[in-house]
C-alpha cells in the first residue's frame, strides 16, 4: 500500500480536501468540498479505464454523466458502481458541503472479483468486458 496523498486545494469558490490510498492497483479516495455558493459547478474527467464505486456520504448535487448520456440528482447517503472507458461529468452543488468516497479498480481487478458475484453483478459485468458505458442501477442505493 502507498502513503497516504493528503491535499488541500483553495480557490475563489471553496476548498477541496482529498485523501488517496493505492495498492494493487486499486486506488481510494476521500474528498471534502466546502463551497462558498450553491451555484458551485465542478467538472471531472478521467482517461482511465477503470470501474468506480462511489459513496456519496454528504450533501445534494447533480450530475451529468457523459458517458452515459445521464443526469442524476442526488442527495447524501447514496452510492453506486459505473464504468465507462473515460469518464467526464459535471456536477451542480445543492449544497453547502459535500463529501464523498470512491473505489477505482482497474477493469480487469474488477472481473477477476467478480467472476463468482450474484446475477445483476455477473451482467454488469459483461457489460465492462465488453466496454460499454453502464451504471449498476438507476435508482442510487442508500
Amino acid at each position: 500500500m502507498t502513503t497516504p496523498s493528503y491535499q488541500e486545494t483553495e480557490t475563489e469558490s471553496g476548498t477541496r480536501k482529498s485523501l488517496s490510498w493505492e495498492f494493487d492497483g486499486i486506488r481510494m479516495g476521500h474528498a471534502v468540498l466546502t463551497s462558498r455558493r450553491l451555484t458551485e459547478s465542478t467538472a471531472a474527467s478521467s482517461a482511465t479505464d477503470v470501474v468506480r464505486l462511489h459513496f456519496g456520504l454528504k450533501g445534494n448535487y447533480s450530475f451529468r454523466y457523459k458517458q452515459l448520456d445521464s443526469t442524476f440528482d442526488l442527495v447524501g447517503g447514496h452510492h453506486n458502481i459505473m464504468y465507462s472507458r473515460e469518464f467526464e461529468m459535471t456536477a451542480i452543488h445543492r449544497t453547502l458541503e459535500l463529501e464523498t468516497f470512491g473505489v477505482q479498480f482497474p477493469k480487469d481487478t474488477f472481473l477477476r472479483f467478480t467472476e463468482s458475484a450474484t446475477d445483476l453483478l455477473k451482467r454488469f459485468g459483461d457489460r465492462v468486458y465488453r466496454g460499454e458505458p453502464v451504471i449498476f442501477t438507476e435508482d442510487w442505493g442508500r
